[in-house]
C-alpha cells in the first residue's frame, strides 16, 4: 500500500490466523477463539511529508 504523500506499507511474511476450542467454556459453548497477527513496517523516505500531534479530547 502506498500512500500519496510518499509511504509504503512494508509486509514481512502473510497473514497469521489461529482458531482454538481449547478450554473447557469454549468447547461446552460450541464458541471458537481466533486469532490474527501480521508483520508491519512503514517505510518514510520523506519525514517531513507527514504531521504529526495529538487531539484534545476535551474531558
Amino acid at each position: 500500500m502506498t500512500f500519496r504523500q510518499g509511504a509504503t506499507v512494508l509486509r514481512k511474511g502473510g497473514i497469521r490466523v489461529d482458531a482454538r476450542d481449547s478450554n473447557v467454556d469454549d468447547f461446552e459453548k460450541n464458541l471458537v477463539t481466533l486469532r490474527a497477527e501480521e508483520r508491519l513496517g512503514l517505510m518514510v523516505p520523506r519525514p517531513a511529508a507527514f504531521v504529526t500531534g495529538s487531539i484534545n479530547t476535551g474531558a
